[in-house]
C-alpha cells in the first residue's frame, strides 16, 4: 500500500479527534496579524534598511515577542540575536555639476541628478562631447551571434542604449539572464567602449516596462569602468527625440521581433556628458538575525528541527523609483514577519510537537539574502538535523484565494502534505516545483534542505513607498499564516522526515514577476494591471475612473479574450492592444464564475 503523504495521517487524527477550532492555528486572527504588520511598517522604523536604527528596533521588538511567546533564546550570547556583519561595497555618489545635455537645432534638453540623470555603477568620471548614436541594447556577443555595434560608427560618439535584453519576456530567449550576463551595465559599458564610444547613456526600455524606473543614484559601485555611464529619465528623452527619426518603442519592438540590430546615428543630435563621481563607504555593516526555539517534546526527535522563516528588513528610504521616501514594506515583508509571530504565539500554549521548531527572522534579505546565507554558513542548530525550512515572504496581498507555494519539488510528498493541511482553510494554492532564487529559502535549498515558499504575488506597490499597512489583506495573511502553522506542525510530528529531492532549475525573479500595467506612454490602455499565471491573465488592479473601471471590470476577474481573440498571456494582450488606438472601443471577455462580455473605450497612458 502506498504510504500516506507527510502530514496526512496527522490531519486525519486531528479531524477524528477534535474539531478544527481546537487546532492551534485557529487562534491566528486577522486583527492580530494586522497589529504586527502595523508596527513593523510604521514610519518610525523608516523602512527597516539593513543596519539602520529602524531595523535594529524591529529586531528588538521581534526578540521581545519571541520571549513573550515562551521561545527559548538560542542566540550566540544566550539571547535571541545572531549578529553578523554585511560587508558593503563602496557606493556611487554623483558630485555637483553632473549633467547630460542633448542638443539639436538650437534646442537642448538637460538631465541632472537625482531624477533626470543617474550615474550607473560601472561609470568613470569624465567630460565628453560627441554625436548621438542609437545602439539598440548595447550588446555585442559572438557566441550569441548578435552585435548592436556592427556597421555603425561609434568612434568619438555618445551611445544611447536600451536597458535589459531583447525578448525579455520570452523565457526561452538566448538572452535570458539565467543564461548570459550580456544585459548587465558593465557588459554594455565594455561593449560600447570597445566600439569607440566616449560615453554610454541608457534608458529604461518602454516595451516591457511601461513605467520608467531609474537606477538608484547611490547604487553599490565596483571598480570604475572605461567610460562615463548613466541612465536618463525616459519621458523628457522621448519628448526631445520626437520628430527626430527615432521612435524608441517602435525600434525596440522591431529588434525583439527579428533580433536584427537597428543601430544608427541620430542625425543632427549631439550630446555632452559631464560626470564626476566618487565611491564612498565600503564598510562593515553590523546587523542581526532573530531566533527563538520551541523545543520538541519527543526525547528522540526533539534534536531535529523544522524552521519557519521570514525576513524583516526592507529597503529603508531607497527604492528604485522613489529615492529618499520611506518605503515601509508592509507586504514586503512585514506581512511574512507578522505571520511568523502569529504562529509563534499560536504554538506557545499548545501541546509540544515531536520535533523542535526554530523561528527565524532574517535581516539582509533585500541586499542579497545575507541573513539566511550567514545562518546556513554558521547555523545555530546543525543543518544535518534540519528537517525542512518554510519561508514566508510577501503574504499580505492575497487575491481571490490565490497563494503561490513554491519549491515543493525539493521533497517527495511535500506538495501533498501542504494540500492536505489546507483542508478547511479553502485557500487556492498554486504549487510550483522549482525554487525561486530570490528569497531566504534558497540558501537552505543550496544546502540540500527541503524548502517551501509561501507568497501571494507581486503588485504595483512592490518596492515603492505605497506598500503600506492599510493595503494589506489581513484576513488573507492570517489564512496563509494558519496554513504555515499547520505545515510546520505536520513536518514536526511526522513519523519520518522528508528526503531532499532535486527540483527543476532555479527561477530568476523576473520569471515570476508577470505583471503588466496595460499600455505604454501614448498607447491605448485598459487602465488595469494584469498578472499572468497558470490559470491565465488575472486583473489585479483596476484604476479608479479608468476604462476598465467604467466598463465594469473588477479586480480578480480573469481576462479571457480581447476583441474575440484569446488573451491568456501578457504577450497576447500586449499585441492586441498595440493594434488599437486610444479612444477606440473593444470587447473584452472576463471570467468571474461564468463568462461576461464587456465593452470598453480604451484610454491613453500618459506616463
Amino acid at each position: 500500500m502506498k504510504p500516506l503523504p507527510l502530514g496526512l495521517s496527522l490531519l486525519l487524527l486531528l479531524l477524528l479527534g477534535a474539531g478544527s477550532g481546537d487546532r492551534p492555528d485557529a487562534s491566528i486572527l486577522p486583527g492580530r496579524f494586522l497589529e504586527h504588520v502595523r508596527w513593523l511598517a510604521a514610519d518610525e522604523l523608516e523602512g527597516r534598511a539593513t543596519g539602520s536604527k529602524g531595523q535594529k528596533e524591529a529586531a528588538g521588538r521581534i526578540a521581545a515577542a519571541f520571549r513573550k511567546a515562551g521561545l527559548e533564546p538560542v542566540g550566540e550570547k544566550g539571547d535571541y540575536l545572531q549578529p553578523f556583519a554585511v560587508e558593503t561595497r563602496p557606493r556611487l555618489v554623483p558630485a555637483p555639476g553632473c549633467v547630460a545635455v542633448l542638443r539639436a537645432e538650437g534646442r537642448e534638453a538637460r538631465f541632472e541628478p537625482p531624477v533626470g540623470l543617474s550615474p550607473l555603477p560601472p561609470t568613470a568620471s569624465g567630460d565628453v562631447e560627441g554625436g548621438l548614436v542609437f545602439v539598440g541594447y548595447a550588446i555585442a556577443d559572438a557566441e550569441l551571434g548578435y552585435d548592436d555595434f556592427a556597421g555603425v560608427d561609434c568612434k568619438g560618439k555618445v551611445a544611447l542604449a536600451l536597458r535589459h535584453t531583447p525578448q525579455e519576456t520570452n523565457r526561452e530567449s538566448k538572452f535570458e539572464p539565467a543564461r548570459t550576463r550580456v544585459g548587465s551595465f558593465s557588459a554594455k559599458a565594455r561593449a560600447a567602449a570597445a566600439a569607440g564610444a566616449v560615453a554610454l547613456l541608457m534608458v529604461h526600455d518602454p516595451l516591457n516596462h511601461p513605467e520608467d524606473s531609474r537606477a538608484r543614484p547611490a547604487a553599490e559601485a565596483g571598480e570604475p569602468g572605461p567610460i562615463p555611464v548613466a541612465q536618463l529619465s525616459r519621458r523628457p528623452l522621448l519628448e526631445f527625440l520626437e520628430g527626430r527619426g527615432l521612435d524608441l518603442l517602435e525600434e525596440q519592438r522591431r529588434i525583439d521581433e527579428d533580433l536584427a540590430p537597428r543601430s544608427r546615428a541620430i542625425e543632427g543630435v549631439s550630446a555632452g556628458v559631464r560626470l564626476e563621481v566618487r565611491r564612498e563607504g565600503g564598510t562593515s555593516l553590523p546587523t542581526e538575525n532573530v531566533a527563538g526555539l520551541l523545543r520538541g517534546g519527543d526525547a528522540t526527535l526533539s534534536k531535529e528541527v523544522v524552521i519557519l522563516g521570514a525576513h524583516y528588513d526592507h529597503v529603508g528610504r531607497g527604492g528604485a523609483r522613489a529615492e529618499g521616501e520611506i518605503h515601509n514594506g508592509a507586504d514586503d515583508n512585514a506581512s511574512g514577519t507578522a505571520g511568523l509571530l502569529c504562529v509563534a504565539e499560536a504554538l506557545s500554549g499548545a501541546a509540544r510537537p515531536r520535533r523542535s521548531i526554530l523561528f527565524l527572522a532574517f535581516s539582509g534579505e533585500e541586499i542579497g539574502l545575507r541573513g539566511s546565507r550567514h545562518y546556513c554558513e554558521k547555523p545555530l542548530l546543525p543543518l544535518a538535523d534540519t528537517v525542512a525550512m518554510v519561508n514566508l515572504d510577501m503574504i499580505g496581498r492575497l487575491r481571490e484565494g490565490g497563494c503561490e507555494v513554491g519549491a515543493v519539488g525539493t521533497a517527495n510528498g511535500l506538495e501533498e502534505t501542504i494540500a492536505a493541511e489546507n483542508e478547511g482553510l479553502g485557500l487556492r494554492l498554486n504549487f510550483t516545483p522549482g525554487v525561486p532564487a530570490d528569497s531566504d529559502h534558497f540558501p537552505f535549498h543550496e544546502k540540500r534542505t527541503p524548502v517551501a515558499f509561501f507568497f501571494t504575488g507581486f503588485h504595483p506597490d512592490y518596492h515603492r513607498p505605497g506598500d503600506d499597512w492599510d493595503k494589506v489583506n489581513a484576513e488573507g495573511g492570517a489564512l496563509v499564516a494558519r496554513l504555515a502553522c499547520r505545515t510546520i506542525l505536520a513536518l514536526a510530528n511526522a513519523e519520518t522526515r522528508p528526503v531532499y529531492a532535486d527540483p527543476p532549475r532555479p527561477q530568476p525573479r523576473r520569471e515570476r514577476e508577470r505583471q503588466w500595467r496595460t499600455g505604454g506612454p501614448g498607447q491605448a490602455t485598459l487602465g488595469a494591471t494584469v498578472e499572468e499565471g497558470e490559470d491565465g491573465l488575472r486583473i489585479v488592479e483596476v484604476e479608479a475612473g479608468g476604462p476598465a473601471a467604467a466598463a465594469g471590470v473588477r479586480p480578480g476577474d480573469f481576462l479571457l479574450a480581447f476583441d474575440g481573440a484569446p488573451a491568456g498571456t501578457i504577450e497576447a494582450l500586449r499585441g492586441a492592444l498595440g493594434k488599437k488606438r486610444p479612444g477606440e472601443e473593444a470587447s473584452i471577455t472576463v471570467g468571474r464564475g461564468g463568462e461576461v462580455v464587456l465593452r470598453v473605450r480604451l484610454g491613453e497612458r500618459e506616463e
